[in-house]
């Protein structure tokens, strides 16, 4: 008898993994699908886009990823951040090969990105300001530059600067960088073309 009920207790908990497993697997989908996150190839095209009225300071939705366009404190704050960032160099994270420098774009009037954080899919937020979560304390001293905003990860607490590079927080595993999807610029640099 007591080997019988330790078959059926063993029986229980396969059918009990299976179904959380089932569950696990549903809401993950379920979250990507949320999030907007598509199942197409990073190299399928999704159109061009015109930006030429896209104002300085201001985000705007493409596809799945997004455009930021810097203003001109952004660009005089960009080294602000270097000795508290993660990967400043992206030598960990994706981007094209163009956008391998410290704007992570080609053109650094404008940053292009996936705006959900890495590994765990969440969307980051712009934000003006500060609250008790940027604090410089929890980002090992990294500043809080007036009039520069910054990109922020709620679920996990990361803090990305203006080309989506991530700060280190003490005591944390390194990070990764927002992703950077393939580009390209017609004309003035005003009509971007997302994908190859």
């Amino acid at each position: 008898m007591p080997h019988e009920s330790m078959g059926a207790r063993r029986s229980l908990q396969v059918a009990t993994g299976v179904l959380v497993t089932v569950a696990l697997l549903g809401l993950g989908v379920s979250l990507l699908l949320s999030l907007g996150v598509s199942v197409r190839s990073e190299n399928e095209h999704w159109g061009a886009f015109d930006l030429s009225d896209l104002e300085p300071g201001s985000v705007r939705a493409f596809a799945r990823s997004w455009v930021y366009r810097r203003t001109e404190a952004d660009k005089l704050a960009i080294d602000v951040y270097v000795g508290f960032l993660d990967d400043p160099d992206s030598q960990k994270s994706r981007q094209p090969l163009d956008a391998r420098n410290k704007w992570r774009s080609s053109n650094p009037d404008y940053f292009i990105f996936h705006p959900y954080a890495p590994i765990r899919l969440c969307g980051v937020e712009l934000v003006h300001g500060t609250d008790p979560r940027h604090s410089s304390q929890y980002f090992g001293g990294a500043p809080v530059v007036a009039g520069v905003p910054f990109f922020f990860e709620p679920c996990g607490g990361r803090r990305f600067d203006q080309s989506g590079r991530v700060l280190a927080r003490p005591g944390a595993p390194a990070e990764r960088n927002l992703i950077v999807p393939e580009v390209k610029w017609r004309g003035n640099q005003g009509a971007l073309v997302l994908g190859k």
